[in-house]
């Protein structure tokens, strides 16, 4: 799920390390989602 430009947002680090995975990309971690709902992450 896409929250502002370029940021996204999964449940899980796993979720969100196979979201880039599967783009041949690498997620960086930007931290803890808003009231603790999952993770924000960049793939690049």
């Amino acid at each position: 799920m896409q929250v502002r430009e370029g940021v996204l947002r999964a449940m899980t680090y796993v979720q969100a390390s196979d979201y880039c995975d599967a783009r041949d990309k690498t997620p960086r971690w930007l931290g803890r989602a808003p009231a603790e709902q999952g993770v924000l992450f960049q793939c690049y």
